[in-house]
């Protein structure tokens, strides 16, 4: 419990004493102690709260060291380098490339997932995580992912990620420029207009 909550719970506990002492009547005494009831659900709830919010943000937290671990941002950086023009069939060709990217895939589909079930602030994982990792992932793989769904017949296959890139674009749109190049820095060009013009590689709210 936190000192703000504590010193909230404190009041709450001695009104109802005072009114007690003052009153001294049954009948106010049990309205006291529905008083008191009713105070300490409201900050059971609140602590519930607060709870999920601090494990969320430990969640984010580890999800984000995951992908800033040496292995993690040496496979982002071969899937921006692949290109979004690069043929899908090469990373099946890969198995040992492809463990790689299905591992980073995996983190960020479950901070999508979390992200869109409001679990972590959306805000807070596009700027603070990997919103824009999340977007240049999706435009580069796009062509790999829709085809795992269609082999897989779901629909599902990294179905959060999208999601999350979604959420991106729109959050930055004429906002925020996130750049993208493959090889040479000078190349560079800002993604999300690239996808404002071009909707029909744009990712779709998927949730």
């Amino acid at each position: 419990m936190d000192w703000k909550t504590g010193i909230l719970v404190t009041v709450w506990f001695l009104v109802g004493v005072v009114l007690y002492a003052i009153l001294r009547d049954w009948q106010v005494v049990a309205a006291i102690g529905t008083w008191l009831l009713a105070g300490g659900i409201v900050f059971a709830i609140v602590q519930v709260r607060q709870m999920r919010r601090s494990t969320s943000a430990q969640v984010a937290v580890q999800l984000f060291q995951i992908l800033r671990e040496e292995e993690a941002v040496e496979t982002i950086e071969k899937i921006y380098e692949l290109g979004p023009n690069y043929s899908a069939g090469f990373i099946k060709n890969d198995a040992e490339l492809k463990k790689k990217i299905e591992h980073v895939i995996d983190n960020l589909e479950l901070l999508g997932a979390l992200v869109a079930q409001r679990i972590i602030d959306k805000q807070l994982a596009i700027e603070a995580y990997s919103g824009s990792t999340a977007l240049r992932c999706w435009y580069v793989l796009r062509e790999y992912i829709i085809e795992e769904r269609n082999r897989r017949r779901g629909g599902l296959y990294c179905k959060y990620l999208e999601d999350f890139a979604w959420r991106t674009w729109n959050h930055c749109s004429n906002k925020v420029r996130i750049l993208y190049y493959e090889d040479d820095p000078n190349d560079a060009f800002d993604l999300v207009q690239h996808l404002i013009e071009h909707e029909e590689i744009r990712p779709s709210k998927r949730t």
